[in-house]
Order: structure tokens, then C-alpha cells, then sequence
């Protein structure tokens, strides 16, 4: 009896290991995915400015008709200025500040700050800008994902591994 213990306590503390990978995993999966989401939600923004018919508060009610474009963003009506509002789904909600970078997280907030203050070719001109570096913020979670998480997985399985031989 006392080995059958052991050794389902040695499973379970391996599968404990292997899940601690799979969620660095997803994580570096769910980085990726904001980033694309962020991208999605600026071509909206784009859209608007190249109608120029589109206040920021119509603009902020097109992002809340199409929200279920977005995999990880949460884009839901919250209360506050359309400034405010758009610096919230970008960056201030919890899955953005675990999964997007400082440098990202503050050129999306300079670039919120300054919507609105200028001509449409500034804005398009701004815009450019951010979704250039988001684009390569976002090729470079691709690579980290593509190249770490085979790693994070196996050093989960490890890590399990070590604790059972520990533990025998």
C-alpha cells in the first residue's frame, strides 16, 4: 500500500511540474494574443480617423459593438472620458499589465494621451508609429514563444522529476 502511495504521490507531484510549464506556456501564448488584439484595436481606431466622422466617444462605442474580436482584451462599457476609456482596455485592465512589457504599456499610454490633439494625417502619422512597434513587440513574443516553450515545459516535467527523486 505504502509504494502505491508513493508512487501516486510521485505522479501527482510530476503533474504539478509538467502544469507549472504549461502555464509559463500559455502565458507566453497569451502575450502574443494581447498584442494582436491591441494591433486589432487600433485598426479600429484607424478606421475612425480615416472617416473623420468619428468623435472618440463613437469610436469607443464601434470598439464595444465589435468586442468579441478581441481573445484576451476585455473591452466592456466602463464609465470615464473616451480617453479614459480607451487607456483602460488597453492597459489598465489585469491581463495587460501581466502580459504586455513597461516600454509597450507607456507608448500605449503617451499615444492615448495625445488622440484627439492633432490633424488626421498626425493621427495616422502617430498611429503608424505605435503599430510599428507593437508589431515588433508582438514578432518577438512569437520568437520567445516559439523558442521557450518546449523549454518551460520540460523544465515543468523536470522540476517534478527532481522532487520525486528527492523525496525517494
Amino acid at each position: 500500500m505504502s509504494i502505491v502511495l508513493n508512487v501516486l504521490g510521485g505522479v501527482l507531484v510530476i503533474a504539478a511540474g509538467t502544469g507549472m510549464g504549461l502555464y509559463k506556456v500559455q502565458m507566453l501564448h497569451r502575450q502574443r494574443k494581447i498584442l494582436q488584439d491591441i494591433l486589432e484595436l487600433l485598426f479600429l481606431v484607424r478606421g475612425g480617423i480615416c472617416s473623420q466622422k468619428a468623435s472618440l466617444e463613437l469610436l469607443c462605442n464601434q470598439i464595444l459593438m465589435q468586442k468579441d474580436r478581441f481573445q484576451v482584451l476585455e473591452i466592456e462599457p466602463i464609465k470615464g472620458s473616451p480617453k479614459e476609456r480607451i487607456l483602460q482596455w488597453l492597459c489598465r485592465q489585469p491581463n495587460s499589465q501581466k502580459l504586455l512589457n513597461k516600454a509597450d504599456i507607456l507608448l500605449l499610454e503617451q499615444w492615448v494621451q495625445e488622440l484627439g490633439s492633432g490633424s488626421a494625417a498626425q493621427e495616422i502619422q502617430r498611429l503608424d508609429f505605435v503599430e510599428q512597434l507593437l508589431k515588433q513587440s508582438k514578432e518577438q513574443a512569437r520568437i520567445n514563444e516559439q523558442k521557450n516553450s518546449k523549454v518551460y515545459f520540460l523544465l515543468g516535467i523536470c522540476a517534478g522529476l527532481a522532487v520525486v527523486i528527492i523525496t525517494f
